[in-house]
């Protein structure tokens, strides 16, 4: 339980090497029509729905709903009960420059419900919650790869 709060506790004073509950990861460079084309085939086949989504001149935006999961052991080891993740896929052109290639990113939102910690807990991430996203940031990077064309 103490590991459990003082990870809580690091997780909102911004120093640096502290975990977050977001996952982050850049996962290439697409153009907006292969983002049109890729994100929500991909979100649909891994059993999320697609919550919002803004196409623009300037970059793409793709969110999720919560979507719950079951929890991974070294969450219950935490006393997670519930697990819950959310993604969010966004593209934007280099700054200062005019190109069809957008740098991409993903980023994926992890929540537990730990009842000792009075419900969900939104400032944890485990190894293996994190190899979960990990697989879900390299499988769409690689959709996005496959689709890019040289304009």
């Amino acid at each position: 339980m103490a590991l459990l709060l003082s990870v809580n506790a690091c997780a909102g004073s911004g120093q640096s090497g502290e975990r977050e509950y977001v996952y982050r990861s850049n996962i290439g460079n697409a153009t907006e029509l292969d983002m049109q084309r890729v994100i929500p085939r991909y979100i649909s086949r891994i059993n999320f729905i697609m919550y919002r989504d803004n196409i623009t001149l300037e970059g793409t935006y793709f969110e999720t709903e919560w979507r719950e999961r079951a929890p991974f052991d070294d969450e219950i080891a935490l006393g997670a009960t519930q697990a819950q993740n959310m993604i969010v896929v966004s593209s934007r052109a280099p700054t200062g420059q005019v190109t069809s290639a957008h740098r991409a990113q993903i980023e994926i939102y992890n929540q537990l419900f730990i009842e000792e910690q009075g419900g969900w807990v939104r400032h944890i991430s485990t190894a293996q919650a994190e190899e979960y996203f990990r697989d879900i940031a390299r499988n769409l990077s690689q959709e996005l790869e496959s689709g890019v064309r040289n304009l």
